[in-house]
């Protein structure tokens, strides 16, 4: 199977992010600090109790409850900025990229204008599917995108992915639902 397509900055953006997205140790971290932010300012709630300071001790305690409600959304805005900013800077000079992908049933073939990569099937680490994109993972951190709005026939795609994925064992994970949070 043969086919040609080009990626945009929006497309290594949406790839970071889904990378983002299923990174243990950047789940973690946003975790981490949400619960640390909630920390200091019940803490500070506390304080201002002791002292008899109710306005401020209701202030930080509502703040409290206020962190723990936003900030997943704030900091799923703030990692997409990042996100952005490093793909404008990373990517610019390369976009749009061209690419001509050759998929047989032992390798895959990315042919652009800089080079060309070739993977042996047996050595990809899955294959995602989401709303919008194919990821081929060649490694933990490493896939090539495959955007679906710019396939001619995306069931014919997913079936022959799919089949290569049976064929050699490969993790298939689709998740039509996904969405950065």
């Amino acid at each position: 199977m043969e086919f040609n397509y080009q990626l945009e900055e929006r497309d290594f953006l949406n790839f970071q992010l889904y990378f983002a997205s299923k990174s243990p140790q950047i789940k973690k971290q946003r975790s981490t600090a949400r619960i640390l932010g909630a920390i200091v300012l019940f803490l500070m709630a506390i304080l201002f109790f002791a002292t008899n300071e109710r306005f401020e001790a209701y202030y930080f305690l509502a703040s409290t409850v206020i962190i723990l409600m936003v900030y997943p959304y704030l900091s799923a805005l703030a990692l997409k900025y990042s996100f952005k900013k490093f793909v404008k800077n990373n990517y610019r000079e390369e976009c749009p990229k061209s690419i001509r992908l050759k998929i047989d049933h032992a390798t895959i073939e990315s042919i652009e204008e800089k080079g060309h990569s070739k993977f042996d099937i047996r050595d990809l680490t899955k294959i995602t599917e989401i709303k919008n994109y194919f990821f081929i993972h060649t490694d933990e951190i490493t896939a090539i995108i495959i955007p679906k709005n710019q396939l001619e026939n995306t069931d014919n795609i997913r079936n022959y992915l799919s089949r290569i994925a049976d064929d050699h064992n490969i993790p298939f994970d689709n998740e039509p639902n996904w969405k950065f949070k």
